[in-house]
């Protein structure tokens, strides 16, 4: 029995040694550095740093604009060592815990579900060799920590489930909270597995002071940060302050996903790309794509693309800061209102488009991504960093396209069939149900990484959906053989 186990730890650990390899690997092969800040990720490094340097988390004129989910790794860093080899730590750190996260959640995932042995081994493929999970690491951006502790928050929540043990509750919810941190509208996951587990403890098939272990870590962590945010702002804050934005750019964002349009201005071919100004496309290297970019039931006899460049001129203004501050105010008024006139015409002549076409083009962006324009093919090893490129787009266009697909299936299946592992399989689907609900249907609005956090559940979903087509083969042909 040791000599099994001490074989199966052996090879977890050779596991995770690989894709950490693989992943580490991939980073220098495209980067000059092992890190590079941009976007948000400024802002969590500019709490961290003044948090370090004077014990105060404040940034940006605020001191709650983000929660501070990178601190407890950050911090014990930054006291040994410099901000520049800090950042190039925390990014190792990084693609070790999603390393180690990965191996466990694709080990648990199988015992979970009695998967037959190749699943295991395509859940560490998947898993290993995406780096859309850990790309975001590298800029600095929440997503790639808050996947890893998801994943690791999901091994003890199985464990949890199996057990009834109070201190894997515990762990699980630890984790989670973590995520929160990170990325505070999980804090609606959080709640739904709250609710599976009461349902769960009303069938008797857990104690209800397990319930109690689970709520620790959030009321003991996000309490702490809401009393703390009231002590310095005397506003009751539980995850993190609104961002600011103008009237101009939500009635701009507005405007866009009235057809389903992409409103993200970084995102290329973007309808949101066209609206930016000539100094926004040189500063960032952008091209301006054509107007075609935005759909033809955009436009009718009162709204044409004339009004349409009239409308962005609008825009501009309203942005400029060198033009005096009434003009500007001005413009942004008559901005506001031409949009404000436009969705409510939209919404009443074109009802179909509004309230279902627009969700179904943005579900469509949301799922069928440019899965590596982050990746450039340079002159450090093009030949090289193509072949990567290939097999990463194939990799990612897996998960996220034959994912939604088993996703659906397996949902189907749960809906329609009494399955052994019901609630088991409810924890797996929750989360890309919730963020294809929130951004493309809800909020109307898709950054690419927002559909990060979906990753390793699609993946699982694959691996159930696969080994359900193989045992169903299976039954299917040892019936043949037993008529025969």
């Amino acid at each position: 029995m040791k000599t099994n186990k001490l074989k199966g730890n052996y090879r977890i650990f050779v596991f995770i040694i690989v894709i950490f390899c693989f992943q580490f690997f991939k980073l220098i092969i495209y980067n000059d550095n092992i890190y590079q800040i941009s976007g948000d990720g400024y802002l969590y490094v500019e709490y961290s740093e003044h948090f370090y340097n004077t014990g105060k988390y404040f940034a940006n004129n605020s001191y709650n604009q983000r929660m501070p989910g990178f601190l407890p790794i950050y911090i014990p860093i930054r006291c040994f060592f410099n901000q520049e080899n800090t950042l190039a730590l925390f990014s190792i750190i990084s693609l070790l815990l999603y390393s180690i996260a990965s191996v466990l959640f694709s080990k648990k995932i199988c015992e979970q579900f009695k998967l037959k042995g190749f699943s295991f081994y395509l859940l560490l493929f998947l898993l290993g060799f995406t780096d859309y999970a850990t790309i975001w690491g590298y800029h600095f951006y929440t997503e790639s920590l808050a996947i890893s502790f998801l994943m690791l928050g999901y091994v003890f929540l199985y464990n949890a489930l199996n057990n009834n043990r109070k201190r894997d509750f515990l762990y699980t919810s630890f984790f989670l909270t973590w995520v929160v941190f990170l990325r505070p509208f999980m804090i609606v996951i959080w709640f739904l597995i709250l609710v599976i587990i009461l349902i769960l403890s009303l069938r008797k098939r857990m104690h209800y002071n397990c319930m109690f272990y689970y709520l620790l870590p959030l009321l003991l962590f996000i309490g702490s940060w809401t009393v703390r945010n009231y002590i310095v702002d005397r506003e009751l804050i539980p995850l993190q302050a609104e961002w600011p934005f103008s009237e101009t750019k939500m009635a701009y964002r507005k405007f866009i996903k009235t057809n389903g349009g992409d409103a993200v201005e970084w995102n290329p071919n973007s309808q949101g790309l066209w609206f930016q100004s000539d100094d926004y496309l040189s500063k960032n290297g952008f091209s301006r794509p054509p107007i075609d970019v935005f759909p033809d039931d955009v436009f009718d006899n009162e709204f044409t693309k004339d009004s349409l460049i009239a409308l962005r001129n609008y825009y501009w203004i309203s942005n400029d800061t060198s033009i005096e501050i009434t003009t500007r105010k001005k413009a942004e008024n008559i901005f506001v209102e031409e949009v404000e006139n436009y969705v409510q015409r939209y919404q009443k002549e074109q009802p179909l488009n509004y309230y279902l076409i627009s969700r179904f083009r943005l579900l469509k962006k949301f799922i069928i991504q440019p899965y590596t324009y982050y990746l450039p093919t340079n002159n450090k090893n093009p030949r090289l960093q193509l072949m990567l490129k290939v097999g990463i787009y194939l990799n990612n266009a897996i998960i996220f396209i034959l994912g939604h697909l088993a996703l659906l299936v397996v949902l189907l299946t749960l809906l329609l069939k009494k399955e052994k592992y019901k609630s088991n399989i409810v924890f797996i689907l929750i989360i890309p149900l919730f963020l294809l609900a929130l951004f493309p249907i809800y909020y109307g609005f898709v950054e690419y990484r927002f559909i990060v956090l979906s990753i390793p559940f699609l993946v699982a979903v694959i691996a159930i959906f696969l080994n359900k087509v193989y045992v169903f083969k299976f039954k299917r042909l040892f019936k043949l053989k037993q008529n025969k």
